[in-house]
């Protein structure tokens, strides 16, 4: 330990030693062969891990670096040792020359455990003839499996092309030279759009480079010329390849000829275009017959009231004059004529009211349904004896419809449940409630009710149960038209024996 004490504080020391000079006999021209050799050895070493350094900074895909850096540091080391040895000839540093040659032995060392460690790795990497021979071998894979990508895309029937990322064409399948009757010169890089039709180059072009662009895929039907000369209709697509960074590195297309379908196209549109006029001139045709037909219905529903009335009062005053000379079966006669001639009276009246509720316009205003319901309660009321009837309104809402014809439909549901009533009191509960987007309105009365199997028509025009001889078969008819003509609905549920609902709805304004 005292040695050691004594070599680290001698360390720069050089009065222990004499000169390398002064040690033995030197000549002139053995000295200077030994120093400049020394020298010369230095400076090589010296530069030998300058020039592997820079080789590692500029190849980093290099297997085992580390060991690069101990033979750098192995071969600095040794060149310091030379170099300490020219030095020594004037400046004895032996204590310097030692520790060097002591760090030198201990990198060399540390190279060669190093050397022995990557041994089994280092053995496996490939010779340059192996190298040459795999990628002989994954050339021809490749070109092989080209072949196979160009023999499958040149028994496709469709027009298969492909392209660089800068949108340039650069191969297309033999259907493509077939269909056109061109050399890929004549089609490849931008020379493709001239065998498209004129009027679909530019979008066509457009198109593409909006997908350029976007690095989206392509997709248009444009029409291509083909050796024939004519145009055919085609579904073009392409598809970018995008590598790992996100940038498009090739495009595959094909071009699919779509001719026959455009035309079954044209036929259908010109079938559809001709059928679509041939139902506009029939719904005219029926709009004009629904038009006239209620023209008609009213005009003689007008005219027949006349000589019906003539008729009513001549019956009247025939039985008036003779009820004196008449036997009462004579009478009875007259009686059930004049009766039939009201029903008649009142089945016209009913029909030209029918034919009315078709023709006009609704007019739509605010209304107030209490108010209505009241007013037509009161009418209900006196009409029928004290005690008779009961109404219970209960229609706190306003409604956007036309008063007249609402108040029509609601007189002609509450005035059925009065009618068709066998109880001693015929109640009638009016009840509205504000759904989301509508009115509900229900009128639910005590009376006979109406048997499952009928109510399906019993809205249908001049549609009368069998036990009804109060009726025209046209109220509800006329309820269900306005209803719809405020686009709303009427419909109904019934037990026979308990009564019966009628459920109205309109829309909200």
């Amino acid at each position: 330990m005292q040695e050691i004490n004594e070599f680290l504080q001698k360390f720069f020391d050089t009065g222990s030693f004499p000169a390398r000079w002064h040690c033995g006999k030197w000549s002139e021209f053995h000295g200077w062969l030994y120093i400049l050799s020394d020298v010369a050895i230095w400076a090589a070493y010296f530069t030998i891990p300058i020039i592997l350094v820079r080789f590692i900074r500029t190849r980093k895909d290099l297997p085992f670096t580390k060991i690069f850096w101990l033979f750098g540091a192995f071969i600095l080391a040794c060149g310091a040792t030379h170099l300490i040895d020219a030095v020594i000839f004037w400046f004895p540093i032996y204590r310097i020359s030692a520790f060097a040659r002591l760090v030198t032995a201990i990198v060399s060392w540390a190279t060669i455990v190093a050397l022995y460690r990557i041994m089994p790795q280092a053995l496996l990497l490939q010779s340059p003839k192996e190298l040459e021979r795999k990628v002989a071998e994954r050339t021809a894979e490749l070109n092989a499996t080209v072949q196979r990508m160009r023999f499958m895309a040149d028994a496709m029937p469709q027009i298969v092309w492909t392209a660089k990322a800068d949108g340039t064409l650069d191969y297309f399948n033999k259907r493509t030279l077939e269909f056109t009757g061109k050399t890929i010169a004549e089609l490849e890089a931008w020379a493709w759009i001239n065998s498209m039709h004129p009027h679909d180059q530019e979008i066509s072009m457009q198109k593409w480079k909006k997908a350029l662009e976007d690095k989206v895929p392509f997709e248009i039907e444009n029409r291509i010329l083909a050796a024939d000369g004519k145009y055919y209709w085609h579904l073009n697509r392409g598809v970018p390849q995008l590598d790992e960074n996100g940038e498009i590195a090739c495009w595959v297309g094909t071009a699919t000829n779509i001719e026959q379908q455009k035309r079954n196209e044209e036929i259908l549109e010109k079938t559809v275009a001709k059928r679509t006029e041939e139902l506009r001139i029939a719904n005219e045709n029926l709009v004009q017959s629904n038009n006239d037909l209620e023209q008609f219905a009213g005009f003689a529903s007008h005219d027949l009231q006349a000589p019906l009335k003539t008729i009513s009062m001549y019956l009247s005053m025939l039985a008036e004059r003779n009820k004196d000379v008449l036997d009462e079966s004579s009478l009875g006669y007259i009686s059930k004529a004049t009766a039939a001639s009201h029903r008649m009276r009142t089945l016209v009246q009913t029909l030209l009211q029918f034919s009315k509720v078709n023709a006009s316009q609704t007019n739509l205003t605010d209304v107030d349904l209490e108010q209505v319901v009241q007013v037509i309660r009161n009418t209900m009321l006196d009409s029928h004896a004290p005690g008779s009837v009961i109404i219970n309104n209960n229609t706190p809402h306003r409604l956007y419809a036309d008063e007249s014809m609402i108040t029509q439909v609601l007189q002609n549901v509450i005035a059925n449940g009065i009618k068709y009533n066998e109880n001693d009191v015929a109640e009638i509960t009016i009840e509205s409630v504000e759904n989301e987007d509508k009115i509900v309105i229900s009128v639910t009365d005590n009376g006979i009710g109406i048997a499952a199997e009928h109510l399906e028509k019993i809205f249908n025009v001049f549609t009368r149960l069998t036990s009804d001889t109060k009726g025209t078969g046209l109220g509800l008819s006329i309820s269900k038209r306005i209803m719809e003509k405020h686009k709303g609905t009427i419909s109904v549920s019934s037990t026979v024996g308990q009564g019966t609902t009628f459920t109205l709805t309109i829309p909200k304004a």
